[in-house]
Protein backbone atom coordinates (compact mmCIF):
# COMPACT_ATOMS: atom_id res chain seq x y z
CA UNK A 1 0.00 0.00 0.00
CA UNK A 2 1.60 3.43 -0.99
CA UNK A 3 -0.54 5.91 0.91
CA UNK A 4 -3.34 6.14 3.64
CA UNK A 5 -5.57 9.37 3.19
CA UNK A 6 -6.96 9.61 6.64
CA UNK A 7 -10.07 11.02 6.93
CA UNK A 8 -11.94 12.30 10.28
CA UNK A 9 -15.59 13.31 9.57
CA UNK A 10 -18.07 15.15 12.24
CA UNK A 11 -21.00 17.40 11.19
CA UNK A 12 -20.08 17.94 7.50
CA UNK A 13 -22.85 16.38 5.35
CA UNK A 14 -22.42 19.43 3.25
CA UNK A 15 -19.32 19.10 2.58
CA UNK A 16 -18.03 15.34 2.84
CA UNK A 17 -19.46 14.15 -0.67
CA UNK A 18 -17.02 16.95 -2.16
CA UNK A 19 -14.58 16.07 -0.18
CA UNK A 20 -14.39 12.13 -1.13
CA UNK A 21 -15.24 12.73 -5.12
CA UNK A 22 -11.80 14.77 -5.47
CA UNK A 23 -10.22 11.94 -3.38
CA UNK A 24 -11.42 9.28 -5.99
CA UNK A 25 -10.89 11.45 -9.11
CA UNK A 26 -7.16 10.49 -8.85
CA UNK A 27 -4.50 9.02 -11.47
CA UNK A 28 -3.24 6.11 -9.90
CA UNK A 29 -5.41 2.87 -9.48
CA UNK A 30 -7.61 2.67 -5.72
CA UNK A 31 -5.90 -0.76 -4.93
CA UNK A 32 -2.45 1.53 -4.28
CA UNK A 33 -4.27 3.91 -1.46
CA UNK A 34 -6.77 3.53 1.48
CA UNK A 35 -9.11 6.01 2.19
CA UNK A 36 -9.55 5.89 6.31
CA UNK A 37 -12.72 7.55 7.05
CA UNK A 38 -13.07 8.14 10.86
CA UNK A 39 -16.83 8.21 12.35
CA UNK A 40 -16.44 10.91 15.69
CA UNK A 41 -20.17 10.11 16.53
CA UNK A 42 -21.63 12.52 13.91
CA UNK A 43 -25.13 13.76 15.06
CA UNK A 44 -25.61 14.40 11.23
CA UNK A 45 -26.05 12.52 7.70
CA UNK A 46 -22.30 12.24 7.12
CA UNK A 47 -21.78 8.52 8.31
CA UNK A 48 -25.17 7.37 5.71
CA UNK A 49 -22.94 9.49 2.95
CA UNK A 50 -20.15 7.87 3.69
CA UNK A 51 -21.31 4.21 3.81
CA UNK A 52 -22.78 5.02 -0.12
CA UNK A 53 -19.13 5.70 -0.44
CA UNK A 54 -18.08 2.07 0.63
CA UNK A 55 -20.66 0.29 -1.54
CA UNK A 56 -18.52 2.13 -4.65
CA UNK A 57 -15.03 1.96 -3.33
CA UNK A 58 -13.44 -1.23 -1.93
CA UNK A 59 -10.29 1.07 -0.23
CA UNK A 60 -12.75 3.41 1.66
CA UNK A 61 -12.64 1.98 5.55
CA UNK A 62 -15.17 3.57 7.88
CA UNK A 63 -13.91 2.95 11.62
CA UNK A 64 -16.93 3.96 14.12
CA UNK A 65 -15.95 5.99 17.56
CA UNK A 66 -18.04 4.96 20.04
CA UNK A 67 -17.64 8.48 21.89
CA UNK A 68 -16.91 11.98 20.49
CA UNK A 69 -12.91 12.51 20.92
CA UNK A 70 -12.73 15.42 18.35
CA UNK A 71 -10.27 15.44 15.75
CA UNK A 72 -6.96 15.23 17.15
CA UNK A 73 -7.60 11.58 18.64
CA UNK A 74 -9.63 10.82 15.50
CA UNK A 75 -6.60 11.26 13.17
CA UNK A 76 -4.63 9.19 15.94
CA UNK A 77 -7.40 6.21 15.41
CA UNK A 78 -6.64 6.85 11.58
CA UNK A 79 -3.07 6.64 11.86
CA UNK A 80 -2.82 3.65 14.00
CA UNK A 81 -4.86 1.69 11.76
CA UNK A 82 -3.21 3.11 8.45
CA UNK A 83 -1.04 0.41 6.08
CA UNK A 84 0.27 2.50 3.42
CA UNK A 85 4.05 3.61 3.72
CA UNK A 86 2.93 7.13 3.74
CA UNK A 87 0.44 9.35 5.07
CA UNK A 88 -1.71 11.98 3.78
CA UNK A 89 -4.42 13.75 6.61
CA UNK A 90 -7.13 15.60 5.00
CA UNK A 91 -9.92 17.51 6.30
CA UNK A 92 -13.59 16.65 5.38
CA UNK A 93 -14.96 19.71 4.65
CA UNK A 94 -11.92 20.46 2.41
CA UNK A 95 -10.91 18.71 -1.07
CA UNK A 96 -7.83 17.98 -2.72
CA UNK A 97 -6.72 18.52 -6.64
CA UNK A 98 -7.47 16.15 -9.28
CA UNK A 99 -4.78 14.03 -10.16
CA UNK A 100 -2.31 14.66 -7.80
CA UNK A 101 -1.69 11.80 -5.90
CA UNK A 102 0.70 10.14 -8.77
CA UNK A 103 3.03 13.34 -8.36
CA UNK A 104 3.20 13.19 -5.07
CA UNK A 105 4.16 9.75 -4.39
CA UNK A 106 6.06 9.37 -7.47
CA UNK A 107 8.14 12.26 -5.74
CA UNK A 108 8.32 10.78 -2.33
CA UNK A 109 9.43 7.89 -4.18
CA UNK A 110 11.98 9.05 -6.69
CA UNK A 111 13.73 11.02 -3.95
CA UNK A 112 13.40 8.75 -1.16
CA UNK A 113 11.92 11.67 0.87
CA UNK A 114 10.63 11.63 4.61
CA UNK A 115 8.43 14.20 3.87
CA UNK A 116 6.99 16.40 0.81
CA UNK A 117 4.67 19.36 0.87
CA UNK A 118 3.16 21.81 -1.44
CA UNK A 119 0.43 25.05 -1.53
CA UNK A 120 -3.04 25.69 -0.79
CA UNK A 121 -5.63 27.64 -1.48
CA UNK A 122 -7.98 29.19 1.11
CA UNK A 123 -11.64 30.65 0.64
CA UNK A 124 -14.63 31.38 2.67
CA UNK A 125 -17.38 28.89 1.27
CA UNK A 126 -18.25 29.45 -2.38
CA UNK A 127 -16.04 33.17 -2.34
CA UNK A 128 -13.07 33.21 -4.73
CA UNK A 129 -10.13 31.47 -4.19
CA UNK A 130 -6.96 33.20 -2.64
CA UNK A 131 -4.06 31.94 -1.55
CA UNK A 132 -3.24 32.08 2.17
CA UNK A 133 0.51 32.55 1.94
CA UNK A 134 3.45 33.18 -0.66
CA UNK A 135 5.89 30.12 0.29
CA UNK A 136 9.06 31.22 -1.30
CA UNK A 137 11.02 27.87 -0.02
CA UNK A 138 13.03 26.26 -1.88
CA UNK A 139 12.41 23.24 -4.24
CA UNK A 140 15.71 21.73 -3.58
CA UNK A 141 15.73 18.74 -0.92
CA UNK A 142 16.86 19.83 2.35
CA UNK A 143 16.87 18.42 5.91
CA UNK A 144 13.12 19.93 7.98
CA UNK A 145 14.43 21.99 10.05
CA UNK A 146 15.56 24.46 7.49
CA UNK A 147 11.49 25.65 7.40
CA UNK A 148 12.18 27.39 10.22
CA UNK A 149 14.79 29.81 8.93
CA UNK A 150 11.82 31.15 6.66
CA UNK A 151 10.63 33.24 9.29
CA UNK A 152 7.48 34.76 6.70
CA UNK A 153 5.94 31.42 6.27
CA UNK A 154 6.94 28.64 8.16
CA UNK A 155 4.31 28.69 10.56
CA UNK A 156 1.78 28.04 7.71
CA UNK A 157 4.15 25.09 6.64
CA UNK A 158 4.32 23.50 9.43
CA UNK A 159 0.70 24.26 11.42
CA UNK A 160 -1.43 22.46 8.87
CA UNK A 161 -1.12 18.60 9.18
CA UNK A 162 -3.00 18.33 5.48
CA UNK A 163 -0.36 20.60 3.97
CA UNK A 164 1.83 17.36 3.62
CA UNK A 165 2.43 14.07 3.20
CA UNK A 166 4.88 12.22 5.67
CA UNK A 167 6.57 8.37 5.83
CA UNK A 168 4.29 7.02 8.03
CA UNK A 169 7.33 5.19 9.87
CA UNK A 170 8.12 8.34 11.55
CA UNK A 171 5.11 8.89 13.21
CA UNK A 172 5.81 6.06 15.00
CA UNK A 173 9.43 5.70 15.46
CA UNK A 174 9.22 9.31 17.20
CA UNK A 175 5.79 8.72 19.12
CA UNK A 176 4.36 11.58 17.27
CA UNK A 177 0.60 11.56 17.59
CA UNK A 178 -2.10 14.52 18.09
CA UNK A 179 -3.07 15.67 21.42
CA UNK A 180 -7.04 15.29 22.50
CA UNK A 181 -7.38 20.14 22.59
CA UNK A 182 -9.88 21.24 20.70
CA UNK A 183 -7.29 24.02 18.80
CA UNK A 184 -4.55 23.85 17.84
CA UNK A 185 -4.31 20.16 17.79
CA UNK A 186 -1.98 19.60 14.94
CA UNK A 187 0.44 22.56 15.24
CA UNK A 188 2.67 21.37 17.60
CA UNK A 189 2.96 17.74 16.30
CA UNK A 190 3.43 19.64 12.81
CA UNK A 191 6.51 21.53 13.96
CA UNK A 192 7.90 18.02 15.19
CA UNK A 193 7.55 16.67 11.77
CA UNK A 194 9.96 19.08 9.86
CA UNK A 195 12.06 18.61 13.22
CA UNK A 196 12.90 14.77 12.98
CA UNK A 197 12.71 14.53 8.86
CA UNK A 198 16.13 14.55 6.85
CA UNK A 199 15.10 14.91 3.37
CA UNK A 200 12.13 17.32 2.66
CA UNK A 201 11.01 18.50 -0.67
CA UNK A 202 8.51 21.87 -1.66
CA UNK A 203 6.21 21.45 -4.58
CA UNK A 204 4.74 24.87 -5.26
CA UNK A 205 1.37 24.37 -6.74
CA UNK A 206 -1.76 24.05 -5.38
CA UNK A 207 -2.62 20.80 -4.09
CA UNK A 208 -5.34 21.49 -1.15
CA UNK A 209 -8.33 23.30 -1.37
CA UNK A 210 -9.02 24.75 2.14
CA UNK A 211 -12.61 25.76 2.91
CA UNK A 212 -13.49 28.22 5.98
CA UNK A 213 -16.91 28.84 7.06
CA UNK A 214 -18.90 29.37 10.50
CA UNK A 215 -19.70 25.97 11.49
CA UNK A 216 -15.13 24.86 11.72
CA UNK A 217 -13.33 24.66 14.32
CA UNK A 218 -10.99 27.57 13.19
CA UNK A 219 -14.00 29.72 13.58
CA UNK A 220 -15.00 28.49 16.92
CA UNK A 221 -15.89 30.79 19.50
CA UNK A 222 -15.37 28.85 21.95
CA UNK A 223 -12.39 31.32 23.52
CA UNK A 224 -11.36 29.41 26.53
CA UNK A 225 -10.84 26.16 24.61
CA UNK A 226 -8.52 28.44 22.01
CA UNK A 227 -6.83 29.55 25.05
CA UNK A 228 -5.86 26.54 26.35
CA UNK A 229 -4.50 25.25 22.85
CA UNK A 230 -2.11 28.25 23.06
CA UNK A 231 -0.79 27.56 26.41
CA UNK A 232 -0.53 23.54 25.14
CA UNK A 233 0.92 24.35 22.19
CA UNK A 234 3.86 26.39 24.21
CA UNK A 235 4.36 23.59 26.48
CA UNK A 236 4.82 20.74 23.42
CA UNK A 237 7.39 23.70 21.75
CA UNK A 238 9.13 23.71 24.93
CA UNK A 239 9.76 19.92 24.77
CA UNK A 240 11.25 20.56 21.73
CA UNK A 241 13.29 22.89 22.47
CA UNK A 242 14.65 20.82 25.50
CA UNK A 243 15.09 17.51 23.44
CA UNK A 244 16.98 18.49 20.58
CA UNK A 245 20.88 18.91 20.34
CA UNK A 246 20.75 21.30 17.28
CA UNK A 247 21.75 24.91 18.94
CA UNK A 248 19.78 26.72 16.08
CA UNK A 249 16.48 24.39 16.76
CA UNK A 250 16.57 25.16 20.56
CA UNK A 251 16.98 28.80 20.46
CA UNK A 252 13.98 28.81 17.29
CA UNK A 253 11.64 26.64 20.11
CA UNK A 254 12.70 28.51 23.19
CA UNK A 255 11.95 32.23 22.13
CA UNK A 256 8.21 30.51 20.47
CA UNK A 257 7.47 29.37 23.53
CA UNK A 258 7.76 32.84 25.32
CA UNK A 259 5.86 34.01 22.59
CA UNK A 260 2.66 31.38 23.30
CA UNK A 261 2.83 32.05 27.29
CA UNK A 262 2.56 35.65 26.39
CA UNK A 263 0.21 35.00 23.74
CA UNK A 264 -2.10 32.57 26.51
CA UNK A 265 -2.23 35.49 28.91
CA UNK A 266 -3.46 38.02 26.55
CA UNK A 267 -5.98 35.67 25.77
CA UNK A 268 -6.89 35.12 29.24
CA UNK A 269 -7.37 38.99 30.29
CA UNK A 270 -10.43 38.84 27.58
CA UNK A 271 -12.15 35.86 29.02
CA UNK A 272 -15.56 36.40 30.76
CA UNK A 273 -16.26 34.81 34.51
CA UNK A 274 -17.85 31.59 32.71
CA UNK A 275 -15.46 31.09 30.19
CA UNK A 276 -12.61 31.69 32.82
CA UNK A 277 -13.80 28.82 35.11
CA UNK A 278 -14.02 26.72 32.09
CA UNK A 279 -10.85 27.49 31.09
CA UNK A 280 -9.06 26.78 34.58
CA UNK A 281 -10.35 23.56 34.82
CA UNK A 282 -9.01 22.79 31.70
CA UNK A 283 -5.70 23.72 32.38
CA UNK A 284 -5.06 21.48 35.39
CA UNK A 285 -5.74 18.84 32.71
CA UNK A 286 -2.42 19.74 31.25
CA UNK A 287 0.10 18.48 33.84
CA UNK A 288 3.08 19.52 32.59
CA UNK A 289 2.56 22.98 32.29
CA UNK A 290 4.87 23.57 34.67
CA UNK A 291 8.14 22.93 32.36
CA UNK A 292 7.90 25.93 30.79
CA UNK A 293 8.06 28.59 34.02
CA UNK A 294 12.02 27.89 33.55
CA UNK A 295 12.76 29.19 30.69
CA UNK A 296 10.22 32.01 30.92
CA UNK A 297 11.48 32.91 34.00
CA UNK A 298 15.51 34.01 33.49
CA UNK A 299 15.81 37.22 34.39
CA UNK A 300 18.91 37.89 31.13
CA UNK A 301 16.06 36.30 28.92
CA UNK A 302 13.30 37.78 29.37
CA UNK A 303 10.76 40.76 30.47
CA UNK A 304 9.53 41.66 34.18
CA UNK A 305 6.27 41.19 32.12
CA UNK A 306 6.90 37.72 31.33
CA UNK A 307 7.77 36.78 34.77
CA UNK A 308 4.10 37.95 35.92
CA UNK A 309 2.66 35.98 32.90
CA UNK A 310 4.39 32.52 34.04
CA UNK A 311 2.86 33.43 37.73
CA UNK A 312 -0.49 34.12 36.80
CA UNK A 313 -0.85 31.30 34.57
CA UNK A 314 -0.74 29.15 37.65
CA UNK A 315 -4.36 27.59 38.30
CA UNK A 316 -4.07 29.02 41.78
CA UNK A 317 -4.61 32.33 40.42
CA UNK A 318 -8.07 32.55 38.80
CA UNK A 319 -8.20 36.53 38.62
CA UNK A 320 -7.68 38.32 35.29
CA UNK A 321 -7.89 41.47 37.41
CA UNK A 322 -5.07 40.69 39.27
CA UNK A 323 -3.56 39.67 35.67
CA UNK A 324 -4.33 43.29 34.32
CA UNK A 325 -3.10 45.24 36.90
CA UNK A 326 0.10 43.65 37.15
CA UNK A 327 0.32 44.29 33.67
CA UNK A 328 -0.13 47.64 33.71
Amino acid sequence: MRLSIILPFYNVEKYISECLNSIYAQDIPETEYEVICINDCSPDNSREIVLQYQQKHENLILIEHTENKRVGEARNTGLRAARGKYIWFIDSDDYIAENCLKKLITTMEKNNLDLVFFNFLEFWEKESFHRSEICNFTTEICEGKEVFKDKDCWWSITGYSWRKIMRRSLYFENEMFFYPYFWLEDVSIGARCFVETKKIKYLPEDLYFYRRHSESIMASKNRWEHTTGTIKYAVEFYKIYQGSNDDFVKEFFKAHTKYYIDLSAKKILHLNSKDRDLFYNKLKLITDLQLVFPVISKKSEMLLKHKIIATCLHPLYKSAKFVQKMLK
